[in-house]
């Protein structure tokens, strides 16, 4: 019987450090992938800080094309009074030859 007891608590012990020996294999694991999850978020981050660089004059673009649609507006402004001008002089019979 006492060999019995003994075989046991000898079972137990063994079996209680498999188990401390995988949660803490466990642990470690989650860790180094942590950390490897850490790295990689850094690195894409400076990818993101260079997008974000090389695509600044994209975004631009709708500034530009504002200023591009004013002047169109102003020239057709002007066009128009041109030619109402021209037609002005058309009809007084006094419009400069080209």
């Amino acid at each position: 019987m006492n060999g019995e007891v003994t075989d046991l608590w000898i079972m137990g012990w063994v079996l209680g450090a498999a188990v401390v020996v995988i949660a803490a294999s466990l642990l470690i694991t989650i860790w180094l992938v942590a950390l490897k999850i850490g790295r990689l978020a850094k690195m894409a981050l400076g990818v993101a800080g260079e997008i974000k660089a090389a695509t600044n004059s994209i975004w631009a673009l709708g500034a530009a094309n504002q200023l591009t649609e004013g002047n169109l507006h102003a020239l057709r402004s002007i066009e128009a009074r041109a030619d109402a001008i021209a037609r002005a002089l058309d009809n007084q019979g006094r419009r400069p030859s080209p």
